[in-house]
């Protein structure tokens, strides 16, 4: 199977680049109040090898939706030939059942009306909620990945583990460390056909993104470790990752 390199981050680069990260939309404020940001950085992935774009839409609710359509037309714009991923945040577990299909409903819609070619629910971090979000974006036929934030022992962060079907067009183990990369997939092999990997190398924390302990080199490294063993579809970078980040990953996948 050929392996397809998506994209690395945008919320991280945007603030590397000096884009203020804050609430509500965090990086996703970007797709509003610096446009030409989000395209360059786009463009700056493409030209280090990613064959695939996730927009910037990552951090968006219900009410913000329609910046998602925007999303996908700043991604055509930096690759008018390349798919381009719809990303989706997961809902708040706070919420109603109800009121999280709805915030997977109208951001589908929105991606889905404005040309996205699929639909990612990313940082998924329970089974239940992965499994929410990918029945509730089905409804607009296109292809839903979904990604799943785990840890070290290859669990979801709710401490699910996952040898379960996601039902997902392609299954990644997203939005974690490189040494719960190949736990994850061992326990999802069995359940799920197409797998792939997109992993961080910052953490989230209240005050902003601290490195999670990996150089590029040792992600790379990873990566390459996990393609051995199962046949991944699709590998990229999330948080933290960068252009040279996306530079160091295509040169891995031509060697």
């Amino acid at each position: 199977m050929l392996t397809t390199l998506l994209d690395g981050a945008m919320g991280t680069e945007l603030a590397q680049r000096g884009f203020e990260l804050r609430a509500p939309l965090w990086g996703a404020r970007a797709i509003e109040d610096a446009p030409a940001l989000v395209v360059a950085i786009h463009r700056d992935h493409i030209a280090a090898g990613a064959q695939v774009l996730v927009t910037a839409s990552f951090g968006l609710d219900a009410e913000h939706a329609s910046l998602a359509t925007t999303s996908v037309e700043l991604a055509r714009q930096a690759g008018p030939n390349l798919p381009v991923v719809g990303s989706v945040g997961p809902a708040d577990p706070s919420r109603s059942t109800a009121e999280r299909q709805e915030h997977y409903a109208a951001l589908g819609r929105a991606l889905s009306a404005g040309g996205a070619t699929a639909l990612f629910a990313e940082t998924q971090t329970s089974l239940a909620g992965a499994r929410l979000a990918v029945t509730s974006l089905r409804r607009f036929g296109l292809p839903v990945w979904v990604a799943l934030a785990c840890d070290a022992d290859g669990k979801t962060l709710a401490g699910d583990p996952l040898d379960a079907p996601l039902e997902a067009d392609a299954v990644f183990v997203g939005c974690t460390e490189h040494t719960g990369l190949l736990p994850a997939l061992r326990s999802l092999a069995p359940h799920n056909s197409v797998l792939a990997v997109r992993p961080s190398l910052a953490l989230t924390t209240v005050d902003g993104f601290d490195p999670a302990g990996a150089s590029e080199a040792d992600v790379v490294e990873a990566i390459e470790r996990c393609r051995t063993q199962f046949e991944l579809a699709y590998v990229g970078g999330c948080c933290g990752t960068t252009p040279a980040f996306t530079a160091a990953l295509a040169q891995a996948l031509r060697a």
